[in-house]
């Protein structure tokens, strides 16, 4: 027996309701763990986050001080939690979502785009 990960294709969605206003920060943690784990690169990564109103501010804040807390390097070293994506197509390819969501009126809080 061999074990192995299937990408069976997915459009993982999150919905964070108003009722959870006591656990935003535990559940912008676990969402940061969800959308960045093997780089977002599997069919299980958290790819959209659907936040009530009354909480947008409070998550925004708790999710990008942990994408912040991220450490980026060697996939081999234990210590790395993001790296390199698999190839140049697919970097391109998350560019054009980038430049896309922003021509659309999107706004990046963290990281660095070109």
């Amino acid at each position: 027996m061999k074990k192995v990960t299937l990408e069976l294709g997915n459009n993982s969605a999150l919905y964070i309701d108003k009722s959870q206003q006591d656990r935003v920060k535990d559940i912008a943690k676990q969402t940061v763990t969800g959308a960045f784990s093997y780089n977002g690169q599997v069919c299980i990564s958290t790819q959209r986050i659907y936040v009530h109103e009354s909480l947008i501010d409070p998550f925004l804040k708790e999710f990008k001080s942990e994408t912040e807390k991220l450490i980026y390097g060697d996939p081999l070293d234990q210590t790395t939690d993001i790296s390199n994506l698999i190839d140049e197509p697919s970097q391109e390819r998350l560019l054009e979502w980038i430049s896309e969501a922003e021509t659309s009126g999107a706004e990046v809080v963290t990281g660095v785009h070109k």
